[in-house]
């Protein structure tokens, strides 16, 4: 039965932070007019948002906007569109199974590697990108939530080099994040008494000092503080690390 008590959190920040991280990179870069392609999906859709919220906010000119279709022959009308808006900057919002590929093979044929293209996290998987649309890929950015393993506070490169010693591999994406949650599940756990409520309750009112993927807290609608976002730039086909971001409030509109 529903209790109307929080019963979950998160470690990896809302896709506002996202949004505006994408926004105030593009920005710092030198970007001055932005065109944004969605998907019509609560994801696609939600990400656009904040991605135009965000750059009202800082100033940076949003000229015009496109949904894509995955089941239209090709994608090069929005190409066109933003390279008639004068757009020097791109951001793509929605998944990379909806025909993303071919997406950004004709995005990038029409707009040629003067415009910078970016996405966001769903679009953490390069070789299907690099497949479409072969070395014109290279330069496009792309956001997530997960640092690079050398990147990581102490705690969470010492999680690494064990991980690597017991399983002969690097952990990738969010493993890092799912290391992280475990342990507080466990902590919530030892200190709960035995009762399912209290471990529910421990989780959501987390604060981790020292933890694998650093300082935070859960907040009253159990997300997390820590609002770092990830930066990948495609390179030679591979992602490489670039930067990271993390936005403050003024960029997020929260109050």
């Amino acid at each position: 039965m529903p209790t109307g008590r929080r019963g979950y959190a998160r470690l990896a920040p809302t896709d506002d932070v996202q949004g505006a991280a994408n926004a105030l990179y593009a920005q710092r870069l030198g970007g001055q007019r932005a065109f944004v392609v969605e998907h019509d999906d609560p994801y696609g859709r939600g990400l656009a948002g904040d991605f135009r919220a965000a750059a009202e906010r800082i100033g940076l000119p949003v000229v015009g906007g496109a949904r894509w279709n995955e089941r239209s022959r090709n994608h090069r009308a929005i190409g066109e569109r933003a390279r008639s808006a004068g757009a020097d900057t791109v951001f793509v919002a929605g998944d990379v199974g909806a025909d993303g590929p071919k997406l950004i093979a004709d995005l990038t044929a029409v707009l040629g590697p003067d415009v910078r293209v970016f996405a966001g996290d769903a679009f953490n998987l390069p070789e299907p990108l690099v497949e479409a649309a072969g070395s014109r890929v290279d330069g496009m950015r792309i956001s997530i939530a997960v640092l690079p393993n050398t990147q990581l506070p102490p705690a969470g490169r010492r999680f690494v080099r064990e991980f690597e010693r017991r399983f002969s591999q690097r952990p990738c994406c969010f493993s890092v994040h799912d290391a992280q949650a475990t342990h507080m599940l466990l902590d919530a756990i030892a200190q709960s008494g035995g009762s399912r409520s209290r471990v529910s309750e421990l989780v959501t009112k987390a604060r981790v000092r020292g933890g694998l993927i650093g300082d935070f807290m859960i907040d009253a609608n159990g997300d997390t503080t820590l609002n770092q976002i990830a930066i990948y730039r495609i390179e030679r086909g591979r992602l490489r690390f670039e930067t990271a971001i993390t936005p403050g409030r003024e960029h997020l509109g929260r109050d």
